[in-house]
């Protein structure tokens, strides 16, 4: 990081990291300095490596907390390039619930489900404040089956009637949970 001071009351400051430089003057050092912190605290913290390509998207950093298997799926990336030309709001919300392992000790296996009512509390939690979305897209990760995982979508779209929503179902083992991951669109209640 090089960085010059003007005067007294002005800071002029450039940042370095692989792919890209950030530029910035101000009039206010001291509450720049605080800023200037957090952007080098995200900008060191970021764990998606950062391609050249990726910093053309408008989008990059305004979803840079999607899950990989969203931001690497190109209908999904497509359908929230088109929603964002539309809507300015959004939120990204997750929730996760324990898989319960049932055992079959006859076949010397098990399989994994989730119990119903710990679903409906979660995804109640997980559609609190965006009840009014145009848009969402709802990512089930996890070691369930896929109708379960179809479950979850329609058990989340049911709480959304008048929602768009476009889902993803990946397979994959996440320390015993699924995870419900959404990212929603329109005007929200503000939070209090």
């Amino acid at each position: 990081m090089a960085k010059t001071l003007k005067a007294a009351d002005e800071l002029e400051a450039t940042l370095n990291f692989p792919n890209i430089t950030v530029k910035f003057t101000s009039k206010d050092p001291v509450s720049s300095l605080r800023e200037l912190n957090k952007l080098l605290n995200t900008l060191r913290n970021m764990d998606v490596p950062i391609e050249s390509s990726d910093l053309d998207d408008p989008l990059f950093f305004r979803f840079i907390n999607l899950s990989d298997e969203m931001r690497n799926n190109q209908d999904i990336m497509e359908f929230l390039r088109s929603v964002n030309k539309v809507e300015e709001n959004f939120k990204q919300k997750k929730v996760a619930i324990e898989n319960l392992k049932i055992l079959d000790f006859t076949n010397k296996s098990y399989t994994t489900s989730l119990d119903s009512s710990t679903v409906q509390k979660k995804i109640s939690h997980l559609v609190q404040g965006v009840v009014n979305a145009d848009y969402a897209v709802i990512h089930i990760i996890g070691s369930i089956s896929e109708d379960e995982k179809k479950m979850l979508v329609d058990a989340v779209s049911s709480k959304l009637p008048r929602t768009e929503i476009k889902s993803l179902l990946t397979n994959k083992e996440l320390l015993g949970k699924t995870v419900i991951e959404g990212v929603f669109f329109g005007e929200f209640v503000p939070e209090l």
